[in-house]
């Protein structure tokens, strides 16, 4: 009757290699505001890629049953097949929905033409703030999940936040879907990332303002609520600019790899710069499209290594802005880190204390190991330091929130916001201090145990 799709445990089964599907259609599902907005914005993307019509079928978890939420040229008659509990035992819809599986369906009691159903549902992995890092928390359940739907676990019971489940149908074309299901599989994975994104912000709003009642702590949820507020913004902002990226960083690795065998000797040490550079940006880019998840496997690295590989990549920028480097290098122990990030992170403070000192200057880039008392392997920590203008008193609270910059028109006030993020996904600290016409210290510290 149907053949499942192969997926892994319980996300959807979709590609996540690259392919040639626009950037418009998930620009516009990235910009979207609203569910209904992402629904109509997915259907109308999948018809254009030859799907003949669909609909899109939601859950009510709390109440057990599903039903058709949007449609696109789907007979409304049709509609009735796809309304029923999630508990029915032989309905082939409530079965689908249970499994979270994306199938094929040659035949079916739900339409009289061959249909493929893409299941979405919640996938965040960040903890609830009530949680506190524990165990209990849906945003941990959720990911461990290994028999389908269940609703009892569908509510948190520390945040009383709860999951969605939602399914695309589409019809299939007549002829040639491979390529067809590959693209309809990039949307939906799309898709259901602006929904769970769009479904934590909604209910971790309903929840600061449930706790501001109740605690009569508004002040501080109020600060809370902007940070998710700001989230949501910078979120949509990665994700346009992450997929307008990608087209033309294929270009630029294709036409590198093309350059390969035709370089003389004297130019490979330049070149194999920028290979490696630019295989860093497309990880970068690869980061921002995965919602800031971070797909690089972590390993033990020493950070000396990757002060010494990044002030050599900007020895000759420094040089030419009349600013000396010095380097002092403790002897460190390795640290469990994802390496590629780090380095952003040194890069990130290199540009800026670059950019602090227009007139030349001096950078010092330290490390140390420091040992901290009751923990086992205590702490490494790296200072970066420049003789620059220095940052204004009334600035330094704020200097790591997005939109924050020193810089004027030639800043984004992301960059600093960014190397916060990185640190905390490690476990790490970090710090400024700084002095108007004297310069500035960030300080760093990685712990050296697994993050």
């Amino acid at each position: 009757m149907g053949s499942r799709i192969k997926s892994r445990t319980k996300k959807p089964a979709v590609s996540r290699r690259s392919s040639g599907l626009p950037a418009a259609p998930l620009v516009r599902l990235a910009a979207a505001e609203r569910p209904e907005e992402v629904y109509t914005a997915l259907l109308e993307a999948a018809v254009a890629l030859g799907f003949p019509r669909g609909l899109v079928v939601e859950a009510d978890l709390e109440k057990g049953r599903f039903g058709p939420v949007a449609e696109l040229r789907w007979p409304g008659a049709g509609l009735k097949a796809f309304r029923g509990a999630l508990a029915a035992p032989r309905h082939e819809a409530a079965g689908l929905l249970r499994a979270l599986q994306a199938a094929r369906l040659a035949r079916s009691s739900l339409h009289d033409r061959p249909v493929c159903f893409f299941p979405m549902f919640f996938i965040e992995r960040n903890l609830c703030g009530a949680a506190g890092g524990t165990a209990g928390c849906l945003f941990a359940e959720v990911e461990a999940q290994s028999g389908g739907l269940e609703l009892q676990r569908q509510l948190c019971g520390v945040c009383g936040i709860r999951g969605f489940a939602a399914a695309v149908v589409m019809e299939l074309p007549p002829a040639g879907p491979a390529r067809a299901m590959r693209d309809l599989a990039s949307l939906v994975q799309a898709a259901n990332q602006q929904l769970s994104r769009m479904h934590w912000i909604r209910h971790a709003r309903l929840r600061l303002r449930e706790m501001a009642r109740l605690q009569k702590a508004g002040s501080e949820l109020e600060r809370n609520m902007l940070e998710i507020e700001k989230f949501a913004a910078t979120g949509r902002l990665a994700a346009t600019i992450a997929h307008e990226v990608n087209n033309p960083m294929d270009a630029i690795k294709n036409a590198i790899y093309m350059l390969s065998n035709s370089m003389p000797d004297s130019a490979m040490p330049y070149f194999n710069i920028l290979k490696s550079e630019t295989e860093r940006v497309s990880r970068i880019v690869r980061q921002m499209l995965g919602l800031y998840r971070n797909t690089q496997q972590v390993r033990p690295v020493n950070i000396n290594a990757i002060i010494v590989e990044t002030t050599e990549l900007f020895a000759g920028p420094l040089q030419q802005a009349n600013i000396k480097v010095r380097s002092q290098m403790g002897k460190v122990p390795d640290t469990v880190i994802a390496a590629d990030q780090i380095g952003q992170v040194l890069s990130n403070l290199i540009l800026n204390a670059k950019d602090a000192m227009p007139e030349g200057g001096r950078l010092w880039i330290r490390s140390r190991h420091i040992a901290a008392h009751g923990e086992d392997h205590g702490w490494v920590r790296v200072l970066v330091a420049d003789t620059g203008a220095g940052i204004p008193r009334e600035l330094i609270p704020s200097i790591f929130d997005p939109f924050i910059t020193t810089k004027g028109e030639k800043g984004t006030g992301l960059g600093l916001w960014i190397v916060k993020g990185i640190i905390q996904s490690h476990a790490g600290r970090l710090s400024v201090k700084s002095k108007l016409g004297r310069g500035t210290v960030f300080k760093v510290e990685l712990p050296v145990g697994k993050p």
